[in-house]
């Protein structure tokens, strides 16, 4: 046995508001608890009264409303846009693994190339290099006697 669904007033508002005032628009399972307490209430019948009066006026108030013949497809391309394209798990792998690795190949790339055309970049020159340095005249005489 299913139990009878128990209605407020705030429910009935809830679905006078969702669907209006023709309850063959109302959920299925309270439709008959929702009708049986319109009989019931004197406040419920007024607020579907109020619920018919607006659903008449918007029918006369729009009656040859038409929605263009191309809308539905102008806002699945609109969603396309916005959402993107469907993600591809295989894709997305790839390039998380692509961006470090080409990082990596860069960053190597880069070393040996440095490396190879300052083979004595890394090299400790001798003290006396040093000191003859601070001891001459000027850099210009240093680099002259040091070629």
């Amino acid at each position: 046995m299913t139990e009878k669904p128990t209605v407020t007033p705030e429910r009935l508002e809830q679905v006078l508001n969702a669907y209006g005032a023709d309850s063959n628009r109302w959920p299925e399972g309270e439709r008959d608890a929702l009708l049986a307490f319109l009989s019931q209430s004197e406040s419920a019948h007024e607020k579907h009264r109020q619920a018919q009066e607006l659903d008449l006026f918007l029918t006369e108030a729009l009656p040859g409303a038409t929605a263009p013949s191309d809308l539905m497809g102008r806002i699945l391309r609109d969603a396309d846009h916005h959402i993107g394209r469907t993600r591809q798990p295989f894709h997305e792998f790839f390039q998380a693994l692509l961006k470090p690795a080409l990082g990596m190949a860069l960053a190597t790339c880069l070393g040996i190339t440095v490396g190879v055309t300052n083979p004595d970049l890394l090299t400790i020159p001798d003290d006396n290099d040093i000191n003859s340095l601070f001891i001459s005249d000027s850099l210009d005489n240093w680099e002259e006697e040091n070629g």
